[in-house]
């Protein structure tokens, strides 16, 4: 997972995650072929207003599980930053928006309806038989995408995958 975090960190994830070809450097908040394939970081930014962790034990900035994240809750004037901002939310947004992520669920175990609220519950769920912690199905999710794009770097083609 910290591989395939450290590789989108710093580049636009939508190219990285979708575009073949290699294309000028840009940031995600940049990108017009995003934008008009409807995965938009303004689309990414509505999206994620509406992400609620309910009592998940993710870190309300990045996502991710507060066990990986190396943001230290601190006072406000003390707070360091998260060490992969904008990687896991936004890179679940593209998959979603690209029609992989019901795919995705279902081969976790999510049994409800993709476009209901059902998801979101499931989503904040404790992930069932997902290491020696604690994790939400948010963090089993985001496990499954980062092996589906290791797995396709190492060339043995999941169904989908980054490239």
């Amino acid at each position: 997972m910290i591989q395939v975090m450290d590789h989108l960190q710093g580049q636009c994830i939508y190219c990285t995650m979708i575009i073949e070809e290699q294309r000028p450097i840009h940031a995600y908040n940049e990108c017009t072929e995003a934008v008009a394939d409807g995965c938009g970081y303004d689309a990414y930014r509505q999206w994620r207003e509406g992400v609620d962790f309910g009592q998940a034990k993710q870190c309300w900035e990045c996502g991710l599980s507060q066990s990986i994240c190396r943001r230290l809750e601190r006072p406000a004037e003390q707070r360091l930053a998260c060490e992969y901002p904008e990687i896991m939310l936004p890179s679940i947004f593209i998959v979603r928006q690209q029609q992989h992520l019901g795919m995705i669920v279902a081969g976790l175990g999510f049994q409800g309806r993709y476009d209901s609220e059902d998801l979101w519950e499931w989503l904040n769920e404790t992930a069932e038989g997902f290491g020696a912690e604690w994790s939400s199905n948010w963090m089993k999710t985001w496990m499954l995408i980062c092996q589906m794009c290791i797995d396709t770097a190492r060339g043995e083609g999941a169904e989908w995958a980054c490239k």
